[in-house]
């Protein structure tokens, strides 16, 4: 039984190590080559340094999610991802508008974060 408590907390204290790794991510590296970036939401991240942070940070979390849910909530997941990037493409430009997608789909992927550790997904 002490062992089944463990496990949350050790689910917690390997994600905050994983946030805590975030801030070192290379300022200039999109979650995809900006060298191929075609459309205006992808080159305005690419040009801009907050927002391609933003990408970093909201791919890092989606990457280290999806291993930890099951495969229900994987396909819930990839299906939200999907519906961010649609998102995050119809802003075109607009640096604001993109910026307010990375904040939502960044804050939702943290709140899945704080779901597994306060529940499990054993």
């Amino acid at each position: 039984m002490i062992a089944t408590r463990r496990r949350p907390a050790l689910l917690l204290v390997l994600c905050a190590a994983a946030a805590a790794m975030l801030p070192a991510a290379p300022a200039h590296a999109a979650s995809f080559p900006c060298s191929k970036a075609s459309h205006p939401d992808e080159i305005a991240v690419c040009k801009n340094l907050v927002l391609n942070d933003d990408d970093v940070e909201m791919a890092t979390l989606y990457q280290t999610l999806l291993p930890l849910l099951a495969m229900g909530g994987a396909g819930a997941t990839r299906d939200a991802q999907k519906a961010f990037l649609a998102q995050r493409q119809a802003c075109g430009s607009d640096v604001a508008c993109i910026s307010a997608a990375y904040d939502a789909r960044i804050a939702a992927l943290k709140a899945e974060f704080a779901r597994i550790a306060a529940n499990g997904p054993y």
